[in-house]
């Protein structure tokens, strides 16, 4: 990520984050590190959500997208549920950047 986008990112103090019904854009950066060996899934509890576009940073630095939301096909999404789910593969590096 580019010194310029990246310092437009604002780090958060809660646990949670809520930012109510809006129509507005928000992107996060998440440093995750894999210290357990198991499974990780992104999970989002929202099936309002329109349009998520998942980016993960690759080994190379390059970007993989996947896109779902209630305005894709449900048979589109990595898995069948409600929610939105996206698995997260530290077999590589055990620290990602999502």
């Amino acid at each position: 990520m580019t010194s310029h986008i990246g310092r437009q990112f604002k780090q958060s103090n809660r646990e949670e984050l809520w930012f109510g019904y809006t129509e507005s854009v928000y992107w996060l950066r998440l440093n995750v590190t894999d210290i357990s060996g198991l499974d990780w899934m992104l999970v989002i509890e929202e099936p309002w959500l329109s349009r998520i576009d998942f980016f993960c940073v690759g080994e190379n630095g390059e970007y993989t997208v996947q896109s779902t939301g209630y305005a894709y096909p449900f048979y589109k999404r990595e898995v069948s549920h409600r929610f939105f789910i996206f698995h997260l593969d530290f077999r590589d590096n055990p620290h990602k950047t999502i």
